[in-house]
């Protein structure tokens, strides 16, 4: 080395510390193999000063730099896709020790943003082995890091939110890099925003949904939607059109189980449906939808809500079939009415439908929501026995031809008379029947309506010809006209429809299959003398994921629910009772008008099994009749419940000996129990009470950390309010249904423990109870008497207005002894 050139010596160095390849020591060496340059000793104690500085500085060996395409996609799915042109998300890698190679690695990543904390497993399934060479980046592209958004190499993240859309807003994707020798991070937790934003699916136009579109000859449907997405440039869409064969239940909740027919991709907003096409098939039912895909390049890109479907429509395509004429309603009483119309030659059936002529929020026409009942004959007269008084229906009736074509008039109305006297039979009193025409009838049919007395039979199975045999029912006054399922054995009826021999009789049957619709009785009765409980409410506990309150469909006897894997389940509906539905802690209401709303969202943790949670018992049912909190461990901590001076419903407590013989205990861990408490509230309305905390076991439980959740997951609304008190709000949903809800905390591993349970009673809220005093010869009216009954009544749900005081005076001659 030439001594001359302390000049060359310096410019190596800052070299070396520019690529901080040398450790301390060994530019320490370096140092004292050419400390013979005495002039340049002061520099070289000062570059010594300044690159130890730098070195301690220099914490992690490996950078690495993420990058997420723009326009990124709102689905984690998007991200493991392998076979995309693009890279959805990239990184760079790079080990700044130049004397290092072949040193293995292994990444974690983070999706942190918008209440979701998720990130990868230490182990990820599918990962390929990961090798630095020092000062050579390292490029990452999705076949690379796809493993790492896999679901089954995630935690943090449910299968629920990990196949829905991840919500609109600002996330980050980060990662680490492990040495796998030593298992320590050798990297920066280094991130990249990621701003989502969700469009909404295309809107359809037309056909309308439910039409009756003419069958043309040559086909010619023209399908229109309209786009609705903002930030999205390039979308093509995919048209999927599949046939229905089953007419009774909804097109909703059979297209995704139903074959295609027909499907294309276009990039314009509407589709000519024609000669070219599959020929539809007169009479047939068919539906369809369309997908909004966002394209970037060659690759389709997840940037729609839904995954970029639209709501399905339907439509039947109907041949040349003409409508029945001469639609019109006769004898019309409380609850009958005949009607009668013209049918032609080519009609083989005909299908009445009714229905009240306005929905529960006002809406008529074609906006109206309730349901149409409807009865099939082949004469052209229908007797109608089951009507509400007082009361406006709409009604149509259609003409089946012989390619199945069904056929509607345009709909009319009629009013039905008010309730009147005759309607309610007094028992053991007999009828006064005189019937003077004995021609026997040859044929009676489904539909038909038969004279029993003074009691309308209607005919729902029959045989025989002059003689009859077979099942109807009947409708009672009385008793809300509930349907009574009768039998009738060789029975004969006069052309006037009348019987004329023979027995209809019910049968007994302990289940009450004989009332075909029991739960109008149960309803009645419950109004009257039940607030807390009834059989008219159903809870559906189900074990899978449900995307939102659009994947649960209503129909006339179905409730079908699409999970989050596309997968359907069915479930009985019977039309009037309400649902509520726990999907892993997402709760979904049905109402008594077959309407669905999400009306609570899963907690932490989820729902509590005796797996995830200590002291729940999995043989519960989550109510007061079997509860599935019966024992608890011993926690050091107390929670005792009270209201606030504006709490409007009730909150028991077991104290009284009646109470405590009926309600549940729950054992506590030592020989001690408590008796849970039950909270109140309506319908639609929200109430809030306290829990006082008293926690004797700080070291293990943060008062600041507790959990209120149902048992079945639901997240339960609860703030602290004060430094050992909890505010807790319930919001009342579909009356009739009790929910039991639990206090927990979360241990080290994650379990949680019941600290305390309670339960949720959702009433009925009731109108107003008018009562009227009257003060009979010189009586004392009581003073504030609407505050004291309102205090009583109230709290279940009951509100009392009093009158104004009336005064009557009687004489003692006028009294009835």
């Amino acid at each position: 080395m030439d001594k001359t050139q302390p000049h060359t010596i310096l410019y190596m160095l800052v070299l070396l510390f520019k690529t901080s390849v040398f450790r301390l020591k060994r530019i320490k060496t370096m140092l004292q193999s050419i400390s013979f340059l005495s002039g340049v000793k002061g520099v070289f104690f000062l570059l010594l000063v300044f690159f130890s500085a730098q070195i301690q500085a220099q914490t992690y060996p490996v950078q690495i730099i993420p990058q997420v395409s723009s326009p990124p996609p709102v689905y984690l799915s998007e991200y493991t896709n392998t076979t995309n042109s693009t890279d959805p998300i990239k990184a760079q890698l790079l080990l700044t020790d130049l004397l290092v190679t072949n040193r293995q690695v292994r990444l974690k990543l983070y999706i942190e943003g918008n209440g979701i904390q998720a990130q990868s497993k230490d182990v990820v399934v599918g990962a390929q082995p990961l090798f630095l060479d020092g000062g050579i980046p390292l490029q990452l592209g999705s076949i690379d890091l796809a493993p790492y958004f896999e679901f089954q190499n995630l935690q943090g993240i449910s299968a629920g939110a990990y196949a829905n859309e991840l919500p609109e807003g600002l996330f980050q994707f980060c990662f680490e890099v492990y040495d796998v020798l030593s298992g320590n991070v050798i990297s920066n937790k280094s991130c990249t925003n990621v701003l989502l934003f969700l469009n909404d699916p295309p809107f359809l136009n037309l056909p309308t949904n439910h039409i009756n579109l003419e069958a043309n000859n040559p086909q010619n449907i023209l399908f229109h939607w309209t786009p609705r997405h903002i930030n999205v440039s390039n979308v093509e869409y995919e048209f999927s059109l599949v046939e229905i064969w089953d007419n009774v239940m909804d097109p909703q909740a059979v297209f995704v189980s139903s074959q295609i027919f027909y499907q294309t991709t276009t990039r314009n907003t509407t589709l000519l449906y024609g000669l070219a096409e599959p020929q539809l098939i007169e009479g047939k039912r068919y539906a369809w939808r369309v997908q909004a895909k966002a394209i970037n390049g060659v690759d389709q890109i997840g940037l729609f809500k839904n995954k970029g479907y639209s709501e399905i429509f339907s439509f039947t395509y109907q041949g040349n079939c003409a409508a029945p004429t001469a639609l019109r309603v006769a004898d019309v009483t409380s609850k009958t009415a005949t009607f009668n119309w013209q049918g032609t030659i080519e009609h083989t059936q005909y299908k009445i439908e009714y229905r009240k002529s306005v929905d529960a929020n006002g809406n008529s026409g074609n906006a109206n929501s309730n349901h149409w009942f409807d009865d099939i004959t082949d004469r052209e007269e229908l007797v109608v026995i089951d009507l509400e008084p007082n009361t406006t229906y709409q009604y149509r009736v259609g003409g089946f031809c012989m390619d199945g074509t069904l056929t509607y008039t345009t709909p009319l109305t009629f009013t039905t008379m008010e309730a009147d006297t005759e309607a309610y039979y007094n028992c053991g009193i007999a009828p006064n029947i005189n019937i003077s025409n004995t021609i026997e009838l040859e044929k009676l049919q489904n539909g038909d309506v038969i004279k029993a007395g003074d009691f309308n039979v209607k005919i729902k199975e029959t045989s025989g010809s002059g003689s009859f045999t077979g099942k109807g029912y009947t409708t009672v006054g009385f008793l809300k006209n509930i349907k009574i399922a009768l039998i009738f054995t060789d029975i004969k009826v006069n052309t006037d429809y009348q019987l004329l021999s023979g027995e209809i009789k019910t049968v007994y049957d302990p289940t009450w299959n004989n009332i075909l619709d029991i739960d109008t009785v149960i309803d009645e009765v419950e109004d009257i003398v039940d607030v807390f409980t009834g059989d008219d409410h159903t809870d559906l506990d189900v074990n899978y994921d449900i995307a939102s309150e659009e994947a649960i469909v209503v129909t006339n006897r179905q409730i079908v629910i699409t999970d989050t894997n596309g997968e359907t389940h069915t479930y009985d509906y019977d039309e009037g009772d309400t649902y509520t539905i726990s999907a892993n802690g997402n709760e979904y209401s049905i109402d008594a008008n077959g309407e669905v709303t999400q009306t609570g969202t899963a907690a932490d943790g989820g729902k509590a099994t005796a797996a995830n949670t200590s002291g729940i018992s999995d043989t519960g049912s989550h109510n007061t009749e079997n509860p599935s909190v019966n024992s608890i461990e011993k926690s050091g901590v107390r929670i005792t419940y009270g209201t606030y001076n504006y709490t409007k419903y009730g909150l028991d407590k077991a104290d009284n000996s009646y109470e405590k013989e009926k309600y549940k205990q729950v054992k506590i861990e030592g020989g001690n129990s408590y008796y849970p408490i039950h909270k109140a509230v309506t319908d639609g309305d929200t109430d809030v009470f306290y829990a006082d905390i008293l926690n004797n076991n700080t070291t293990t439980i943060k008062t600041d950390e507790l959990i209120f959740k149902t048992v079945s997951g639901k997240k339960i609304d609860a703030v602290k309010d004060g430094a050992n008190r909890y505010k807790i709000t319930v919001k009342g949903t579909n009356f009739y249904h009790n929910q039991e809800a639990i206090v927990t905390y979360k241990d080290k591993e994650g379990k949680q423990h019941v600290l305390s349970s309670f339960f949720i009673h959702h009433i009925k809220k009731h109108p107003n109870i008018n009562v009227q005093v009257v003060l009979v010869n010189g009586a004392t009216d009581i003073s504030g008497l609407e505050d004291k009954l309102n205090k009583i009544y109230n709290p279940a749900g009951v509100p009392i207005v009093v009158g104004n005081t009336q005064t009557l005076t009687i004489s003692k001659a006028d009294w009835d002894i």
